[in-house]
């Protein structure tokens, strides 16, 4: 489960009420859940419409977003485009996943806000998006980038405290997470949208 920390970032209940809370993306809204049976829920937002919680709400505790019932897919539409996942045997890489997961959710809610294509690339390997969360090993240094629509990035982005020393270091305004995911999806939207969708005015203003 999150820590307090990530809670502040990952809101999972409502404060009024105690409900739990539920992010809707074919809705584009946030609003409460309640059970329906043992792992489906509905709400107000749709209330003819079944739903589940994310594999990684339920399971991992690091998700807020919601999956349609009959979907036979159990994460939702940002988990599902998650190719490598950290080693979760380390404990403080749960954290900084959850981290990293918020930040990425918050990416695709902007494509999905500007109506851009997200497809995963387990269903499209030349103009699909997928995602490397990973951390540096004693054989492997991790650098942030993207390849072909394959975006990864260093789960050490996630630490603030490396993040602050790495913005002062490289002399930045700012160093964020959502502005590593943002910055690596700007190059990946040349292989991941058609020529034609990029050229239209609101894409390229």
């Amino acid at each position: 489960m999150p820590t307090k920390e990530s809670e502040r970032e990952l809101r999972v209940g409502c404060l009024a009420c105690a409900s739990d809370l539920g992010f809707f993306p074919d809705l584009g809204r946030m609003g409460t859940i309640q059970p329906t049976d043992v792992e489906t829920f509905h709400s107000h937002l749709d209330p003819t419409g079944g739903y589940r919680k994310c594999e990684n709400y339920a399971a991992a505790g690091v998700c807020n977003w919601m999956v349609r019932a009959e979907d036979p897919i159990r994460l939702c539409q940002a988990c599902r485009l998650n190719n490598v996942i950290p080693d979760l045997s380390i404990p403080e890489n749960r954290e900084k996943w959850a981290r990293a997961e918020v930040a990425k959710r918050r990416l695709i809610y902007s494509l999905n806000r500007l109506a851009l294509p997200v497809v995963p690339k387990t269903l499209d390997a030349v103009r699909g998006l997928s995602f490397d969360l990973k951390d540096d090993l004693p054989t492997e240094r991790v650098l942030t980038g993207h390849m072909d629509g394959l975006i990864t990035v260093n789960l050490a982005e996630a630490d603030p405290l490396l993040r602050e020393k790495l913005r002062l270091a490289f002399h930045e305004p700012y160093r964020t997470l959502l502005g590593h995911f943002r910055h690596e999806i700007g190059h990946g939207l040349t292989t991941c949208i058609s020529p034609t969708r990029l050229r239209q005015p609101a894409l390229s203003a």
